[in-house]
This record gives structure tokens, sequence and C-alpha cells, in this order.
């Protein structure tokens, strides 16, 4: 995996934060800070837009893991144990989709994969 070398905060359904991000604080509500700060690839895609077509941005996954990723990653919040980056394809993309057969179709399914982009996150900051 190449070095990561950028930032971006995220805001979560537009709030606005009540202190500059480099506080380093994190503001919270019942089930996950307002705003995050997480290391996306510098070569990472633009996120699309919500319901466009997955391009492998990362975002949904550097935040929380889905539910195969719960399991994979024994854990609710921050990055996904599972998503790689591909230098190939210049994304990033699920390691338990990389598996063949009967696993790979189920992971498919249950991450939705082909479905589009479900993430309302909105990335700021540094691109």
């Amino acid at each position: 995996m190449a070095p990561i070398e950028s930032e971006q905060e995220l805001n979560h359904n537009g709030a606005a934060s009540a202190m500059p991000p480099q506080c380093g604080s994190l503001e919270q509500n019942e089930t996950m800070p307002l705003h995050q700060i997480i290391h996306i690839h510098p070569a990472a895609p633009t996120k699309p837009p919500e319901g466009q077509p997955c391009n492998g941005c990362g975002i949904c996954c550097l935040v929380e893991p889905c539910p195969v990723g719960i399991v994979v990653s024994l854990k609710r919040h921050g990055a996904c144990k599972a998503l790689r980056w591909s230098e190939e394809e210049t994304r990033y993309v699920c390691g338990m989709m990389s598996r063949g057969g009967l696993l790979r179709r189920l992971v498919s399914r249950w991450i939705a994969a082909g479905q589009g982009c479900d993430s309302d996150l909105e990335p700021w900051g540094k691109p």
C-alpha cells in the first residue's frame, strides 16, 4: 500500500463545526462524530455525488466499515481493515471482493456493489 499523504475533513449532513479543524476536537452526536479527519491516498478519485456509480474514492470505507467490514475489522468506526489501495486501478477496492467464488458473490450483495454511491458524506479541506 502506498503512503497516504492527504487529509480531508468530512462534514456529515452539512453540519458546520463550532471549532476550527486544526483544534483536533471532534463534535459528536450519538452515532458518530460530525467531523472526522481521514487519510486518503493522494491519487484517489474525487467522491462522486450520492447515487452515481462508485469510483473507488474510498471515503465511505475510510470513515466506517460496512456490515462485512465490521466482521473483518472487529470495529464499527474508523477505516475498514479490508479496504485496499489498487495501484493498477488507481482506486480503493474491497479486499473481500478480491476473493473468488461464493464469498465474492455474497460480499458483493452485502455491500451493494454496483448500486452506486450511497454515502452522504461530503469531504472538504485539503484535496
